[in-house]
C-alpha cells in the first residue's frame, strides 16, 4: 500500500481486508504493506505497523516473515516491509517462505512461499480436463522463474526453524 495512502484509507482497506479473510477458510495476506514494526524486523513500530498489528491480532494469522534479511533496498538504506501472512489452516511445520536476490526491476525483493499439501486429493473418476501446471511466462521473466524454481524455497526458513 503506497505511502501516499493517509491512515483514514489504510484503516478502509484493513478493514475490507480483515472482513474478507474472516470469511474465508484459508487465506494469504500478502504484499507491499509499508508498515515498520519490531514483529517483522524493523528497528521500531511505527503507526501503520501497529494498526496493522492490532487490526490482524483478531485473526488466525501467522506471519512468516521472520526479520532476517531485507524486502526493500534503495541506495544505503532498506526496511522489511513486505509481508507474508497465512491462516492456521495454511501453515504447516514445513511451511517455508524466502526473499530471493533476482532482480525485480524495482527496489522491492521478490517474496514466496511454499505450503506443502496434507495429502494428495483422492479421484473417483478419471478428469476429462487437461491439468495446467506452471507459470503464465508472459507475464513474468522466463530467467528469474528458472533462478527461483532451481533454489530450495528461495533459501529461505521452515516455520518450524523459528
Amino acid at each position: 500500500m503506497p505511502l501516499s495512502v493517509g491512515q483514514e484509507e489504510f484503516g478502509r482497506v484493513l478493514d475490507r481486508l480483515i472482513d474478507d479473510a474472516r470469511n474465508r477458510s484459508s487465506a494469504a495476506i500478502t504484499g507491499d504493506i509499508n508498515a515498520w514494526a519490531v514483529e517483522w524486523g524493523s528497528k521500531d513500530t511505527k503507526k501503520r505497523g501497529g494498526v496493522l498489528l492490532g487490526a490482524f491480532s483478531g485473526l488466525d494469522l501467522t506471519l512468516l516473515n521472520d526479520g532476517q534479511g531485507p524486502t526493500f533496498t534503495r541506495g544505503g538504506a532498506s526496511s522489511k516491509i513486505d509481508l507474508i501472512f497465512l491462516s492456521g489452516s495454511l501453515v504447516r511445520p514445513d511451511t517455508c517462505w524466502g526473499v530471493s536476490d533476482i532482480c525485480t526491476l524495482n527496489n522491492h525483493r521478490a517474496i514466496f512461499w511454499t505450503v506443502p499439501r496434507r495429502h494428495p486429493r483422492l479421484r473417483t473418476r478419471p478428469s476429462t480436463e487437461r491439468k495446467r501446471n506452471g507459470w503464465k511466462v508472459g507475464d513474468l521473466h522466463a530467467d528469474a522463474i528458472r533462478v527461483c524454481m532451481e533454489e530450495d524455497c528461495a533459501g529461505g526458513s521452515r516455520t518450524e526453524d523459528k
